[in-house]
């Protein structure tokens, strides 16, 4: 019986997370493996069959997968949504939408993968594949408690970018597939994982500032994302997500190429650990009269992020 419920589940290790096609989520990732599951499965069985398909145990670790969610059919057309997996309870979500949506019978996951990298104090872990915040390359080293800014100056009332995924999706309600943005630094994190420092053989170990073991970056990213928002929220402006990924955010205005040339690129730098504003045209020409309370961008997650430090200061405020 257990041979009849076991499934292939395709698990993508490279790519990223498209959002806004016409089937809503989509990975990129052209080569997935193939991994048997069954309902009795759990998360660390997962994890463990990903990395020894891959020949990378003890050299990278899973920290959470991404699972490509059915959400609606409609017109026998599946539209899908991205959902974290890192528990065996998560895991369970699978098992059950399989059920619920016959019509898709291969799920797809994708891993998102960390290097583990072993320094004189011993074992750390390297979070540089993860998505972070923005700093230069003329910088010092930053502490974990540091908060790096946003560059260059002219994101004027754009907030500083934050330590601390989630939020993946964007402003464009738009059905858009993300166009190719060339690849205009060499010093981003890859789809592979990170370059190998000092131009060191591929067998020699990469080492990071003790800081990188404890940075969340993909809260740093989100916090990112939060910028740019609130800055077409106070202009009332909107823009479409180009791309968006755990190690790229590209945006450009509605009316690009129509008068306007606003376009934002966000970039994860892999030796610094942090994200920066890696491409920035200049300011909106397209400014409109007012803002309207109906903007794209003014999502729960904006909403949220202003009215919970007011809570938090005095937990009696109404909201």
């Amino acid at each position: 019986m257990a041979s009849e419920e076991s499934f292939v589940v395709l698990v993508h290790h490279r790519g990223s997370i498209k959002r806004k096609t016409r089937f809503g989520v989509k990975f990129t990732d052209k080569d997935p493996l193939c991994i048997v599951v069954n309902p009795t499965t759990s998360y660390d069985d997962l994890v463990r069959s990903v990395l020894m398909k891959l020949g990378l145990e003890g050299a990278k670790r899973v920290k959470k997968f991404f699972y490509r969610i059915p959400v609606t059919i409609l017109h026998d057309t599946v539209k899908y949504d991205c959902l974290t997996i890192g528990s065996d309870e998560d895991l369970q979500v699978m098992f059950l939408c399989r059920r619920q949506f016959p019509e898709v019978r291969t799920p797809e996951l994708l891993a998102k993968l960390i290097d583990v990298v072993s320094s004189s104090r011993g074992s750390n872990r390297n979070t540089t594949n993860v998505a972070t915040a923005a700093g230069s390359s003329s910088r010092a080293a930053v502490a974990s408690s540091s908060v790096p800014v946003y560059e260059p100056n002219a994101l004027e009332g754009v907030p500083p970018v934050g330590v601390g995924d989630g939020v993946l999706g964007d402003a464009d309600e738009d059905d858009v597939e993300p166009d190719t943005i060339e690849d205009d630094s060499g010093d981003e994190v890859g789809a592979t994982g990170p370059a190998l420092a000092g131009g060191g053989s591929s067998s020699s170990t990469q080492q990071y500032p003790p800081h990188f073991s404890s940075l969340d970056l993909d809260a740093m990213r989100h916090e990112g994302v939060l910028g740019v928002k609130s800055y077409s929220i106070r202009r009332g402006v909107q823009y479409k997500v180009l791309e968006s990924d755990h190690r790229l955010y590209v945006g450009k205005c509605s009316e690009f190429g129509n008068g306007c040339t606003w376009l934002i690129r966000l970039s994860l730098r892999k030796r610094k650990g942090v994200w920066e504003v890696k491409r920035y045209n200049r300011p909106h020409t397209c400014l409109a009269t007012c803002i309207s309370s109906d903007h794209r961008s003014l999502d729960y997650h904006v909403i949220s992020a202003f009215i919970m430090p007011m809570v938090r200061a005095d937990a009696s405020v109404s909201i």
